[in-house]
């Protein structure tokens, strides 16, 4: 097993189990993030962000199991180049989050997914704009070795991988 760490983010409300794993070309971090009972929440967008900056990551693959109890999703619409964005509380289970990070104008650039469900069985997705952690989140961040970019495509009006 590889080297652990213990990080401890916004005064002890989250804990966070590190850990890195030499065994191929992309080391693996995983992250249990459990809340505390009575303590406040953080989303999980916020907690991604930091542990990306100060691990230094601009390179890699998320996915992440868990639960929310307030979210928001957003739909692009390209015909007018815009976010739709919807609000959602409640009990859900996150079915998973799926994404990158990579870097745009050499600073931290994520492109998330959120897919839930309700209590009932139903479904609901979009582009993660926030996700509160009600339970438990399990994210696996899966560095990758180099550099990849985004640039604005005018045409589209998103930022897109740039290899260059």
């Amino acid at each position: 097993m590889g080297k652990r760490i213990k990080l401890s983010l916004d005064w002890n409300v989250w804990r966070m189990l590190i850990s890195k794993s030499g065994t191929t070309n992309c080391p693996l971090i995983r992250h249990r993030l459990s809340k505390r009972v009575g303590a406040p929440f953080l989303p999980a967008v916020l907690v991604l962000k930091k542990i990306a900056i100060k691990e230094n990551i601009k390179l890699a693959a998320i996915s992440a199991i868990g639960a929310t109890d307030d979210f928001t999703i957003g739909v692009y619409k390209v015909d007018d180049k815009s976010y739709t964005e919807k609000n959602f509380q409640g009990i859900f289970e996150i079915l998973a989050i799926n994404g990158t990070i990579t870097t745009k104008d050499d600073k931290y650039y994520p492109h998330l997914h959120i897919s839930v469900a309700d209590d009932k069985g139903n479904g609901l997705g979009g582009h993660l704009i926030k996700a509160n952690i009600s339970v438990t989140c399990e994210m696996v961040i899966d560095i990758i070795d180099g550099r990849v970019g985004r640039k604005m495509d005018d045409d589209i009006g998103i930022n897109l991988f740039d290899f260059q």
